[in-house]
């Protein structure tokens, strides 16, 4: 990994294979950011034609876009690195960084689980999360990132609790808005 002053434009801000979206308004760094600046670098992997595919540092982007930024200080992977491996620090980082929302869990998982290999998932990331790890758990929450957008943000809003919206997922989308509603 290496530091390097990246372009804005040659990001591929659009690609969020990496992205875990926070699902609720109100962010406290976008506070942070416009009375400090941006403390950690984003993290970025190397990719084809000198474009770069954001890893983490999503919300800091968008804020330095908005910010009329042009250039960015970032770390580096380069090209070479194994996708699973970026995927492992990915991880990491959310699990050990601020509180994740049931709805940020919800897309961990499901990304994750995409990816790496099994006993990552069930004897790491479930329990780091402070999840029984098991394959219906994992079943269950993967199955909660696919529940489309609105139950996200009810649940990211805490207008739906963790334990309630599991147990709508086998409810038909027609249902779980009704209950919603």
């Amino acid at each position: 990994v290496v530091a390097a002053v990246i372009r804005l434009g040659d990001l591929e801000l659009e690609d969020d294979r990496f992205a875990i979206h926070r699902f609720s308004a109100a962010d406290p760094l976008w506070s942070s950011l416009d009375q400090v600046g941006m403390i950690e670098a984003p993290f970025v992997w190397a990719g084809e034609d000198r474009r770069y595919v954001v890893v983490d540092g999503f919300k800091r982007l968008r804020w330095a876009r908005a910010s009329g930024r042009e250039e960015i200080l970032c770390r580096v992977f380069p090209a070479d690195t194994d996708y699973g491996q970026l995927w492992r620090l990915r991880a990491e980082g959310k699990l050990f960084g601020p509180p994740l929302n049931t709805a940020e869990k919800a897309q961990l998982i499901a990304k994750a689980a995409a990816v790496l290999p099994l006993p990552y998932l069930t004897e790491r990331l479930l329990p780091a999360l402070g999840l029984p790890p098991r394959g219906d758990v994992l079943d269950s929450w993967r199955r909660l990132a696919q529940a489309g957008d609105e139950l996200l943000r009810a649940v990211a809003a805490d207008e739906v609790c963790e334990r309630v919206v599991l147990r709508l997922l086998p409810w038909s989308e027609a249902e779980r808005t009704t209950m919603l509603t």
